[in-house]
């Protein structure tokens, strides 16, 4: 029986039911959080007794254990003295719901386990965190031990869905669950299991991908509904109340004036107080609440809200203007585009879409086209470019050239280059535009200078793109132009080899996007850390480059963005790929793919398919044939990181076994890249040309690329070393690569050290590939093939272990039943096997899990 996240508490719970003084065993918390899954499994392992507290049998004496009670016992004595024997001796009871049991079966189940040496184990649900009376009287004894189930987690809800779906699931559509059902494992189940039956979650060859918002179970609804049964007209017109807002703070709660009503839903466990705040017990219960109200109720409702929250000291903006189209009143175009513009700088980007459309429906001039490029970035950031790019063209014809005309054209070519991928549809609507202003019209030449340069470099052309921004004057560009300038410079540099310069720059630029989020385009964050992780990764900061793109995902997540989520976890996966975590690289494509595949962005699609490949063939497998059918049937691209798909095809070529086709491909990939000065790109086919055991002119076109980065120090090292059959320069690199984090190439340059050398530094070096390769899960990559993981027979390794612990070899001798004699040549032989010289550097080894990797020849 699988538990997905609830690990701990489960081992919680199996330490408890080992331990004499432990007699009561209560598995605590809300309804639905997975209370009755942990008492099965503990049942299931115990070979426990069952008994199931119900509150219809509350009033039946014995009524929870009526099973275990012989049909010819017609006293309470005898039918008490029959449970006892039910269980058997050190054996367990296990009752479900132990708060609703009959007074007679919780007072039997205490006396069985206090006083008959047996074990209590039982579910209790509580509210608000606080344990029923009835509990609370013994749950503090000695004897007895309290685990108590909170819920899931975001990540644990994404590893639940994961395990009810069997497959990657868009982590869109986990943040939708987790956010609505507030990690209730039960809540969960029922809607993914709903939305699977609907047809609302379909099933892709990426992974999981949703058609629409989530739906609620009938069942679902109609047991939260059930908890307003018997409440007053008043205590529902209350609950609806906090329903159309989903909660209330404290001080709105006092505006509207003391309730009685209140109370009584937080007595009926209907509504909670979470510190200040007023909330349902569940955020499901006001979403199906608030769906059972006629629209007459609801605006009446929400108008209620609206005069509460412009009569409040700190008026929110957003707030007031979502009620206020809520509530069906005139819409203000001027106060719509203020609030679409705050939330979208929050990260609020549906709020932000739905008020930017009302503004550019309701308005005109400026406020309708400043109101465009607000919906523009939220429609893009949902993965709508398609509508963002109609938008903005809708507008452009409704307002006169100028500065905000030039700011839309210049954001529908940056959608249609980095959403539909059309550069020649992308640089028509630049000259359609430039048709309209004179020539040397301030800021227009400027504008779309950037903007070229932008596709440029997303087409692969870094040295025109530079070209293009070399020409620019900085003096007097606004604050939104000088970011998208420093942004598409940061990355002209890294694909030119200037990693140092590119970090710096788009650290720099990263800082402005994130103090001050008014003065740059709106999704200039999301691509900034995508770019930052690039850059870092081409430097060899493998840490920081981890970071960003993992950071870009989880921002764009949090703001309910998919663009952003799509290209982090590209980059985060290409991150993990050139540390060597293959599943790590493996986790972030799926993520990347499936949430590209959600929403048509065929390059994100395409760059998750290759990270897939890459990580297949190093570990010599073949490719999945559905990964290859997919990729087929993908549109070319132009992604800025097209330089990935040889390195793809040539590992998906090794791992099918086809490695001279696979070496023929990256050194058709290396010249590729070199005739668009792609130097990075080069510098990294150039590495797996190396470890393919393909280096003919790899040092020397290694020098000829002249990049400014440790990885390309490293790797020049390695590849001269090699040419040079300098084992000790090889082991040496390894150890350059391992410094930047590089954990794969550390191992593999380890491995060509031992080939190389002879005697202990051979050895050395063979124990040093073995442990980074086993920090890595031992990928079976062409340069790790061949050693032997562990040169230690099973004798010698447990003399060396012994010794490293700190015995001598009397006390050696004396455990294992050996002569001293035979203890000292068994260390004589560690010692030259690995390489080391005496017991203190036996103890500088990681003994387990890295060594061995394997297993151990006897």
């Amino acid at each position: 029986m699988r538990t997905i996240g609830r690990e701990a508490e489960l081992e919680r719970l199996r330490a408890a039911l080992t331990r004499t003084d432990r007699h009561v065993v209560l598995i605590a918390g809300e309804g639905g959080v997975g209370k009755t899954h942990l008492l099965d499994v503990l049942a299931e392992e115990t070979a426990a007794v069952r008994a199931y507290g119900t509150s219809a049998m509350a009033q039946v004496p014995l009524g929870a254990m009526a099973h275990l009670v012989a049909p010819t016992s017609l006293v309470l004595t005898a039918m008490v003295a029959d449970v006892v024997r039910a269980v058997p001796d050190r054996g367990v009871l296990a009752v479900d719901d132990l708060d609703q049991c009959d007074e007679v079966s919780l007072g039997v189940a205490l006396r069985v386990a206090r006083d008959h040496g047996r074990t209590l184990v039982a579910t209790v649900r509580t509210r608000d965190g606080v344990l029923p009376s009835v509990i609370a009287t013994f749950a503090h004894d000695l004897g007895t031990e309290v685990v108590t189930l909170l819920a899931f987690s975001r990540e644990d809800t994404d590893r639940f869905v994961q395990q009810l779906l069997d497959d990657v699931v868009d982590a869109g559509i986990v943040q939708e669950v987790w956010s609505r059902t507030g990690g209730n494992a039960l809540f969960i189940a029922q809607v993914i299991g709903e939305a699977r039956q609907s047809g609302t979650l379909h099933h892709s060859p990426a992974g999981w991908v949703s058609r629409g918002r989530l739906s609620v179970p009938i069942r679902l609804r109609h047991a939260l509904l059930s908890r307003l049964a018997g409440s007053t007209g008043e205590a529902r017109e209350v609950a609806r109340m906090v329903a159309s807002v989903g909660r209330m703070t404290l001080d709105e709660v006092e505006r509207y004036g003391p309730s009685p009503a209140i109370d009584e839903l937080v007595d009926n466990g209907v509504l909670i107080w979470d510190g200040p705040v007023l909330r349902f017990v569940h955020p499901l219960f006001a979403e199906v609440l608030w769906a059972e109200a006629s629209p007459l109720v609801r605006r009446r409702l929400l108008r209620r809200h609206l005069a509460v929250a412009r009569g409040a000291a700190a008026p929110d903006v957003v707030r007031i203007a979502v009620l206020g189209l809520d509530a069906g009143e005139r819409p203000d175009p001027v106060g719509l585009l203020a609030a679409a513009r705050l939330a979208n700088a929050g990260g609020s980007a549906e709020t932000a879409r739905r008020l930017a459309a009302a503004a550019v429906e309701h308005g005109d001039g400026d406020v309708a086209g400043q109101a465009a490029l607000v919906l523009a970035a939220a429609l893009s950031e949902l993965g709508r470019s398609a509508e963002a790019v109609d938008a903005l063209q809708g507008t452009l014809e409704r307002i006169e050239p100028g500065p905000l005309a030039i700011a839309l054209a210049v954001t529908v070519h940056k959608l249609i280059v980095w959403g539909t991928f059309d550069l020649t549809a992308a640089a028509g609507a630049l000259r359609a535009e430039a048709r309209r202003y004179p020539d040397g019209a301030p800021m227009v030449r400027e504008s779309f200078a950037i903007a070229e340069a932008d596709s440029r470099i997303y087409a692969a052309q870094a040295h025109r793109a530079r070209v293009i921004l070399d020409g620019i004057d900085l003096a007097n560009l606004p604050p939104v132009l000088s970011t998208l300038h420093a942004t598409t410079r940061a990355h002209v540099l890294t694909h030119l080899g200037h990693t140092g310069e590119a970090l710096d720059l788009v650290g720099a630029t990263l800082q402005l996007a994130l103090d001050q989020p008014h003065e740059v385009i709106p999704g200039t964050r999301d691509r900034l850390l995508t770019i930052a992780s690039h850059a870092a990764r081409e430097h060899g900061s493998y840490a920081l480059a981890v970071e960003y793109g993992e950071r870009s995902h989880d921002g764009a997540l949090a703001d309910g963005t998919v663009v952003g989520r799509a290209w982090g976890a590209v980059v985060a996966s290409a991150a993990w790929g050139q540390v060597g975590d293959l599943d790590a690289a493996v986790l972030w494509a799926r993520r990347a793919l499936v949430a590209a595949t959600a929403c048509g962005m065929v390059d994100a699609e395409r760059l998750a398919i290759a990270m897939l490949m890459m990580c297949a063939g190093s570990r010599g497998q073949a490719v999945a044939p559905e990964l290859l059918d997919r990729l087929g049937a993908l549109p070319a691209g132009v992604g800025f990181l097209r330089h990935h798909m040889p390195i793809a095809h040539a590992w998906a070529e090794f791992g099918a076994g086809r490695s001279g086709r696979a070496r023929s491909l990256l050194r058709a990939g290396e010249h590729a890249a070199r005739e668009v000065d792609a130097r990075v790109a080069e510098s990294w086919i150039l590495h797996e040309r190396v470890r393919m055991g393909d280096r003919d002119g790899v040092a020397a076109r290694l020098v000829a690329l002249d990049i400014d980065s440790p990885l390309a120090a490293a790797r020049l090292r390695l590849v001269t070393a090699l040419d040079d059959r300098d084992g000790a320069s090889a082991a040496a690199a390894a150890e350059d690569f391992l410094e930047l984090g590089a954990v794969l190439a550390a191992a593999e340059a380890a491995a060509e050290g031992a080939r190389l050398l002879t005697g202990r530094a051979a050895a050395a070096a063979r124990r040093r590939t073995s442990e980074l390769a086993a920090r890595i899960g031992s990928p079976t990559t062409p340069l790790l093939v061949g050693l032997p993981q562990d040169p230690l027979s099973r004798r010698e390794r447990t003399v060396a272990e012994l010794a490293a612990d700190g015995a001598s070899n009397a006390e050696i001798a004396e455990r294992l039943h050996l002569s001293v004699r035979t203890v000292e040549n068994h260390l004589s032989r560690v010692y030259a096997k690995l390489g080391v010289a005496s017991r203190t550097d036996l103890a500088a080894i990681e003994w387990s899990p890295l060594n061995p990797p394997g297993p151990l020849r006897s």
